[in-house]
């Protein structure tokens, strides 16, 4: 497991993150990353982000671990660590010396010696993200109003005034404070004195392989799951995080050790996957229920509250609330934990990942909300501005689709078309909406989100649809993670029309433009400045240049590693010289009408995943009108791409000889992305034509 580094300089107490004053340090080790070499009587505030399931309690334990037992960081005679979820049950005001007996109480007749020797001691504060209190590090009036001031440790506070005045050094200066969050959370801290900040990456290289080959006793199935994540971007480039290995591995691998399976349905969207993960769940622990059902959208009822609230420990009174008792089947969903040993009501509840506590939400709301309703309740939680609603709707999103919903319709009964349909439609207006408004960092960060809403959709039709008019996408300046990147290769590569593609700055590295790589060739202008690309990632984009339909010509390569090796092979990609198909030329009308209609009824199936694409290129050559195209398209993104292509297909027949010729060349740039269209053409010119 690593982490990446990164150490700022100081400036009048203030962060510098400009140009040099930042050095990136790179792969570090997780456990030492937060205070690698620093000097011990400066007191260092440190933060460590990382997406929910990576590994930052686990971090924190091991760091309190190797201290105790003497392997790092000498310096520290004491370390105090805490958890936000447990500093939320403080509603009053508290000093921290009461807060450090409350957790330590045998340190009571210690701390006045303690705090004289402020260098030695170590705060940690784990997950700032499930925090409900306000810390604002750029309101000056913490250092100003009384209320707010903790001068020492005796002063009695709101716990935020606390935890804030120990991160600016105006509580016990020079101790060190450790901050982890989940990456939803870091604008909090944007304006803090923090020295040190790192996120951790997760399961890096073979590490991702060697997690499938310890879960599993039998190496055939170990191998045969990891290889179906490998073949596909978007679960591979979810191993990185263990806990996301942990649901790959449960779901997953009854596809491969029940012959009965069909692995034709094996998942392949983040979606489809937690789909099979409950339906796991349902299968094996739901026999004693009689209405599973009403159980499970309970618990996602629940679930809802809990992600509206930032809340993801659940106590007894919160199942009584939603009528749910503990049981075998509850589970299945809900983790007891032992809160405090020495507590009255010592057992609380929690989902074993925040992913899955957002998919029942998600699952809950999709199939209770009145229909009429769901497209306000969307837009309302869309609308919050700490992220805390992003993967709930990107699960509602691709609940929308056909695949992922078939899965739990043996338990739930018909997905409702209405509110399928609604979805649909919301997920296409709120895309266009955010393109138009996609200028600001803030409105960056939404069309992202927007655009894994049209992924777990999969719908390539509403794709088309939505994208099929727009020339410039632009994330500069915007952290994309490879799973950010996969999403984006995919909503490109079915839209033609993209021509600039900016991603300058978006800390993209080799394994985020091997994701994009399928979609690089399409664009005219790719920015790809200011990202650690390497020798590895710039032989990336020379394999886009070598392609026979790239169409770039414009490249922005700046400040990207990139060493004399990979320069000369750059060069080499830059010096070839590229021609299109003429595979038309030579073909006469009457040969068109001919082979138009000898393979009629094989280019409908071709072409069903990409026939609004098909059929906008036609409107826009101006073959179709608007309203044949609209007939053509609301076919499509309805999930009837059989009808939609067989009308399609009328239509260009009935439009003449340059239609079919204009479709036919359409066919001709469009023959790499559809295998049974490649084949058909392929066939063509072995026979001669």
């Amino acid at each position: 497991m690593s982490c990446w580094q990164e150490a700022g300089t100081m400036r009048n107490g203030k962060r510098n993150i400009s140009g040099e004053n930042w050095k990136k340090s790179g792969l570090i080790n997780c456990s030492t990353a937060a205070f690698p070499g620093v000097n011990p009587d400066l007191g260092v505030p440190a933060s460590v982000a990382g997406v929910a399931g990576i590994g930052k309690t686990t971090m924190v334990q091991k760091i309190v671990h190797d201290w105790a037992t003497g392997k790092i960081y000498p310096h520290f005679q004491f370390v105090f660590s805490f958890k936000f979820r447990d500093l939320n049950k403080i509603k009053h005001r508290i000093t921290l010396k009461e807060l450090i007996l409350e957790q330590y109480p045998y340190f009571g007749n210690i701390l006045g010696e303690i705090w004289k020797n402020p260098e030695g001691l170590l705060f940690i504060f784990d997950g700032l993200d499930e925090f409900k209190g306000r810390i604002d590090f750029a309101d000056s009036r913490r250092d100003t109003e009384p209320q707010h001031q903790c001068a020492d440790p005796e002063s009695r506070c709101e716990v935020s005034d606390i935890v804030y005045s120990l991160i600016q050094h105006k509580l016990l200066p020079g101790c060190s404070v450790l901050v982890t969050t989940r990456p939803t959370a870091l604008h909090l801290l944007e304006k803090a004195e923090i020295s040190v900040r790192a996120e951790i990456l997760g399961f890096v290289g073979e590490e991702r392989k060697e997690y499938f080959t310890r879960y599993f006793e039998d190496q055939t199935v170990a191998a045969a799951v990891f290889k179906h994540v490998k073949e596909n971007e978007i679960l591979y480039t979810m191993s990185y995080n263990p806990s996301y290995c942990w649901i790959l591995v449960l779901t997953l691998g009854p596809f491969f050790t029940h012959t009965h399976r069909d692995p034709q349905r094996v998942p392949k969207t983040i979606t489809q996957l937690y789909c099979y993960f409950i339906y796991n769940i349902l299968k094996n622990h739901g026999r004693e229920i009689e209405s599973l059902r009403e159980v499970l959208l309970r618990v996602g009822q629940m679930a809802f509250t809990g992600v509206s609230k930032k809340n993801i420990v659940f106590t007894d009174e919160d199942l009584i609330e939603y009528n749910l008792q503990p049981s075998q089947f509850l589970s299945g969903f809900l983790m007891e934990l032992l809160e405090r040993e020495d507590s009255a009501r010592s057992v609380v509840y929690t989902f074993p990942h925040l992913t899955i506590q957002e998919f029942v939400a998600a699952l809950a709301q999709f199939m209770t909300v009145d229909p009429r309703n769901i497209v306000k309740r969307l837009s309302e939680v869309h609308s919050t501005t700490d992220r805390r609603f992003e993967v709930f709707l990107r699960f509602v999103a691709g609940l929308s689709s056909p695949r992922a919903a078939r899965v739990l319709e043996e338990f739930l009964g018909p997905f409702p078309n209405e509110t399928i349909c609604r979805v649909i439609d919301w997920v296409k207006e709120e895309v266009q909406r955010q393109i138009r408004d996609a200028r600001s960092e803030f409105g960056k960060r939404r069309l992202l989100n927007t655009l894994h809403y049209l992924f777990e959709s999969q719908n390539p039709a509403l794709a088309q649809q939505t994208l099929g008019s727009v020339e410039t996408l632009s994330f500069s300046g915007l952290g994309l993670t490879p799973i950010d990147c996969a999403v984006l290769s995919h909503v490109i590569r079915p839209c033609g029309t993209i021509k600039h593609l900016d991603l300058w700055r978006c800390r993209i590295q080799c394994e985020g433009l091997q994701r994009l790589g399928p979609a690089l060739h399409k664009c005219q202008r790719l920015g790809l400045g200011n990202n650690d690309l390497g020798d590895s990632g710039v032989k990336l984009v020379s394999a886009a240049l070598r392609n026979p339909h790239c169409k770039i010509q414009r490249l922005g390569l700046n400040s990207v590693g990139l060493t004399d090796s990979g320069a000369e092979d750059l060069a080499s990609a830059l010096n070839l010289t590229r021609t299109f198909s003429e595979l038309l030329t030579q073909w006469n009308d009457h040969l068109l009408f001919q082979l138009t209609t000898f393979y009629g009824e094989r280019l409908n199936q071709a072409i069903e995943e990409r026939v609004e694409r098909l059929s906008f290129t036609m409107k826009w050559e101006e073959c179709f009108n608007e309203q044949e195209h609209g007939s053509v398209a609301e076919l499509a993104v309805k999930g009837n791409h059989r009808d939609s292509s067989i009308l399609f297909h009328s239509l260009v027949m009935e439009k003449g000889n340059h239609a079919r010729r204009v479709m036919w060349e359409s066919f001709v740039k469009m023959q790499n992305e559809l295998p049974k269209l490649d084949k058909i053409l392929k066939e063509i010119q072995e026979l001669g034509t």
